[in-house]
Formats: C-alpha cells, structure tokens, sequence
C-alpha cells in the first residue's frame, strides 16, 4: 500500500510538470485540461493519504515526506499556467509571489503555505468557470463528491490549519 500511495504522491510531480507543457504548449486553450489534471491531482492526495494512513509499514519514504511539496509542485504550477496563458499579468504574479515567499520564509509554517496557496487555487478555479464553464462545473461537482465522502478528514485538515495558525509568531 505504502508504495501505491508513493505513486500517487508522484502523480502530482508529474502532473505539475505536465501543467507546465500545457500551458507552452496550449496557452488559454489548455484550461479544460489544466482543470482536469488538476482534479486528478488532488484525487490523487486524498488517497494517497488514505492508503498512507492504511499501510503498516513502518518507515518514511522520499515520497512520503515529500507529499505536501507535491501538492505544492502541483498548485505553484497552476499558478504559473494562468500567467503563462495571460489570465494574470506577470507583474501582480511576481510581487505576489515575492511577498508569499517572504512570508513563507519568515514564519516557516505549513499553514502560512496553504494560506498563500489558497487564492492559486481559488484562481484556477474562477477563471475555468468563467473561460470553460463546463470545467469549473466539473470542478465545483468534484469539490461537493469529495466533501461528502471525505468530509470528516477535510474538517480535520481545516481544523489542523487554524491550530497552526494560531501557533504562529
């Protein structure tokens, strides 16, 4: 199981990566598929995490330490897509990039990163609604499914953030 769940950790390089080609290589035309790897993505950490917690092998793994870079890979190239494809000028991207990176640094908190990744998410996921309405449909469709069979481990990560949050000094 611990291997499974290293592949679907992987996934999500890959997927960050291939984000990437789409936006080169498709620009403004790629936002359906950007959308789709992107669920598949985040589909990929809810169970990876599932089968994480499963396994009972003892011992961390490259992969397994590295889950959160994952999903962060795979949100930072999201962002990087939108300016890409010209949805976000290049100049607000990079201030904002600047000032999420010092704060990042400075406080050097998981849940300061999820709150600096929260409006890339969040982006995507308007401007597909608004250019593909039919992917952010699927969007928002994939976001109720996985908070009704997943709901007791989102309220448990959201719960997790805003004890992290009020740790942080």
């Amino acid at each position: 199981m611990k291997a499974l769940a290293d592949a679907l950790t992987a996934l999500r390089f890959a997927i960050a990566f291939f984000i990437l080609i789409i936006g080169f290589a498709l620009g403004k035309d790629g936002i359906g598929a950007v959308v789709a790897a992107t669920l598949i993505g985040w589909t990929s950490d809810i169970f990876d995490g599932v089968l994480a917690r499963k396994s009972r092998i003892i011992g961390r793994t490259w992969l397994g330490e590295n889950d959160f870079t994952a999903d962060m890979s795979m949100v930072f190239a999201g962002f990087v897509y939108l300016v890409i494809a010209r949805y976000i000028p290049f100049s607000y991207a990079l201030v904002y990039m600047l000032v999420s990176s010092f704060l990042i640094l400075y406080f050097r908190s998981k849940s300061v990163t999820e709150l600096a990744a929260f409006p890339m998410i969040v982006l995507l996921f308007f401007i597909s609604l608004r250019e593909v309405p039919s992917a952010g449909m699927l969007y928002i469709a994939w976001v109720a499914v996985s908070l009704i069979l997943f709901h007791r481990r989102f309220f448990g990560v959201v719960s997790e953030f805003f004890v992290n949050m009020r740790a942080v000094k």
